[in-house]
Formats: C-alpha cells, sequence, structure tokens
C-alpha cells in the first residue's frame, strides 16, 4: 500500500524552486503585450472618437445643403405647402457641421473634435465661403420665384452656386477619407508590431480592424446609395414624379445626336393644360397639383416605347421626345382623347367641360450645325397655334431637316 501523500511530499519536492527568470520572462512578455495593447486599443479609440463623427460631418453638411436645394425647388416648382423657414433651417444645419469640423461641438449624434490639419480646415473654410454664396443666392431666388421662372439667369446661377458648393464637399470629403487612410496606416505599422510579438494579438486585432474596416465600408456604401438617390431626384419633378426640364434638355441633346447618326427623323411635342390657371382660381391648387398629376400619368403610359420620353418642361406644360416615330400627329391625337377620357372635370374652361390639353408638334431630321432647342422651339410655336386655333387639338408644325 503506497504511504499517504503527506509523508512523501517532503521527499519528492524538496528542492523545490519558484522559477523567478521564467516569470520574469513571462511578466516582462505580458507587460509589453499589455503595453502594446493599452497603446493600440488607445489609437484605435483616438481615430474611432475622432475622425468617425468627422465623416458624419461631412456628409450632413452635403445632405443638409442637398435637402435646401431640393426644398426651395419644391417650392419654386409651386408646393405652397412648404416654406422656405425649411430652407433656411437645413442651410443653419449645414453651417453647424461646418463649424463642428473647425471649431468641434456636440450634438446628439455625439462629440465632434476639431481638425487641426491646415490643408482640411482650408477645405472647410473654402467650402464655408461657397455655402454662404449658397444661402444669399437662396434667398434672392426665392424673392423672385414669381418673376424668374425656370432658366432664366437667376435660377441657372442659383444651380451653379450649388453645384460649386457641392464640389468643395466632395474635395472635404475625398480630403478626410485620405487623411483617415493615412491614419490607417500609421495604425497598420503599429500591428505590424504586435504580430512580430504575439500571433494570437495580431489575430484579435485583425479581428477589430476588419470589423472597422466593414462599417467603413457599409458607411461609405450607404453614401454611395444617398448620392445615388440625390442624383435620382435631382433629374426628376417633385410633384409629378416624370422627369424635369434638366433631364429633358440632357435626353434631347442625346436624342438628337443619335438621330443625326441614323438620319432619322425625331420628333418632340409640347402639351399644355387648357385653361389651367382657371382651372386653379376655380378648384384651388391642391386640385392643380392632382390634376398635374394624373396628366402625367396619361402621358407616361400613353408613351411607352423605351426611347420615349415624357418630361414637365414647366407650370402646366409637358415635353415629349418621340424618336423615329411613324405619323406621329396621329399618335398625339390619340394622346389628345386619351386626356379628355379621363372625364377630369374643368368648371371654368372655355374649351370643355372636363380637362383638355393643346399639343404643338414639330418632327425634323437633324442636319449639320444645326442645334435642337430648334426643335424645341418649333414645337413651342406650334403649340401657341394650337391654343390661338382654339385649344383641343394637335398643331404639326414645320416638317423636314433641322434648321439652326
Amino acid at each position: 500500500m503506497p504511504a499517504p501523500a503527506q509523508e512523501r511530499e517532503p521527499e519528492n519536492f524538496p528542492d523545490f524552486r519558484f522559477p523567478w527568470r521564467g516569470f520574469w520572462i513571462v511578466a516582462v512578455t505580458a507587460l509589453v503585450t499589455v503595453s502594446m495593447i493599452l497603446v493600440s486599443a488607445r489609437t484605435g479609440h483616438h481615430m474611432t472618437a475622432k475622425y468617425a463623427p468627422l465623416v458624419d460631418a461631412a456628409m450632413e453638411m452635403r445632405l443638409e445643403a442637398t435637402l435646401a436645394h431640393l426644398w426651395l425647388e419644391e417650392i419654386l416648382g409651386g408646393d405652397e405647402s412648404e416654406t422656405y423657414d425649411k430652407v433656411t433651417e437645413h442651410i443653419d444645419n449645414a453651417f453647424w457641421y461646418a463649424n463642428a469640423m473647425l471649431h468641434g461641438g456636440h450634438n446628439s449624434e455625439g462629440d465632434f473634435q476639431p481638425l487641426t490639419e491646415a490643408g482640411m480646415r482650408d477645405g472647410i473654410n473654402a467650402a464655408v465661403a461657397k455655402l454662404e454664396k449658397f444661402r444669399e443666392i437662396s434667398q434672392k431666388r426665392y424673392e423672385s420665384r414669381y418673376e424668374a421662372g425656370s432658366g432664366t439667369p437667376i435660377d441657372v446661377q442659383f444651380d451653379e452656386v450649388f453645384r460649386d458648393f457641392s464640389e468643395a464637399a466632395d474635395a472635404v470629403e475625398t480630403r478626410l477619407q485620405y487623411l483617415i487612410e493615412q491614419k490607417l496606416h500609421s495604425f497598420d505599422d503599429l500591428q505590424v508590431l504586435l504580430v512580430s510579438g504575439c500571433l494570437l494579438l495580431s489575430m484579435i486585432v485583425f479581428s477589430v480592424y476588419y470589423q472597422a474596416e466593414k462599417r467603413r465600408a457599409q458607411t461609405l456604401g450607404q453614401l454611395k446609395a444617398a448620392n445615388q438617390m440625390l442624383d435620382r431626384l435631382s433629374v426628376t419633378d417633385g410633384l409629378t414624379g416624370v422627369p424635369n426640364r434638366r433631364f429633358l434638355d440632357e435626353q434631347l441633346e442625346s436624342e438628337w445626336k443619335r438621330a443625326a447618326r441614323g438620319k432619322s427623323p425625331l420628333s418632340v411635342a409640347m402639351v399644355d393644360i387648357d385653361c389651367f390657371k382657371a382651372y386653379n382660381d376655380c378648384l384651388g391648387h391642391l386640385e392643380g397639383d392632382r390634376c398635374l398629376k394624373q396628366i402625367a400619368n396619361c402621358l407616361r403610359r400613353h408613351c411607352r416605347r423605351p426611347g420615349d420620353t415624357v418630361a414637365r418642361f414647366g407650370g402646366e406644360e409637358f415635353a415629349l421626345i418621340l424618336p423615329d416615330t411613324s405619323a406621329p400627329k396621329d399618335f398625339l391625337e390619340s394622346l389628345r382623347r386619351a386626356v379628355e377620357e379621363l372625364q377630369i372635370p374643368h368648371p371654368c374652361s372655355e374649351v370643355s367641360a372636363n380637362v383638355t390639353v393643346s399639343i404643338g408638334l414639330s418632327t425634323r431630321i437633324p442636319e449639320p450645325g444645326a442645334h435642337p432647342m430648334a426643335l424645341l422651339k418649333a414645337a413651342d410655336d406650334a403649340l401657341y397655334k394650337a391654343k390661338q386655333g382654339g385649344r383641343n387639338r394637335v398643331e404639326d408644325g414645320a416638317t423636314g431637316s433641322g434648321g439652326s
């Protein structure tokens, strides 16, 4: 039978010594590793605390200014339910985010530490200066909303000033992303030291870094999606949902070039709702908005070919681009009848008991040196003749080769 453990213990471990050398090696290694972890954690926290809110601030600055631009476009488009105070609020918000990047700040989204890099501050100050110009031109554009319509000099200047600010805001975002990438490279160098000292630590750091990159990629993806949505909104009429004048001009230029290459006819039609001012005066602007939407939907349903374009030209006028269309006048006659068949009551019309439209048509084969705006003007002249000829009719303007 073996002896009891308590009797053998003094014999088995008579020369036991604590492994101090191994202890100190482990302790120093652990201390260095923990110190490196603390340095790494502090660095990562500082980057996240400083730069993540600044990325949000740069995005919000541009987004708020864009919302102000779109809101004012809604007001200029005739939406009387909106007020200019909302435009001012969005511009003020854009200024707040710009100042937060320059001087720091705090809101419900977090703390914003001021940027100290001279290049970044110069870029933000440039964006602030252009934002101030945008505030001034927005006020002037609003005050002249009844006298100056779409395409007037102040309207063009309004869009140009906003475009200048957008470019400056894009430059701030790009430079900020570059700065963050530089900081990330420095952070990577620290990770190399950790990897050389401890494989397990390198795996942990990689996991943290991967998650940070994933969040960054998600943020950039959301920004890209938001920019794409803003791009769509910039070429869409906010009331009717059809393309706006900006899209019409671009599409007309494109179709004109395509027709010139193929030597095929290109038709443009101007559609005007008859006695629409009287409709608004009689039934109110809300009913007028509803009427515009119904007409826009009818035009969109009727122009079903992939190349056909329906756009709101302004007010109660719509424009159609009909590439390579045989018998375009017959097509537009059927469109005119389709509007009549909607049977939208118009008690104040001088033409009919229901809403009707007058249509001006022009068809040309583009020639070298010709300009597409000549086709648009010819359609507008034909529309004038249709209205002068009693309304609720299609007037076919000159047909032939494109002039200047």
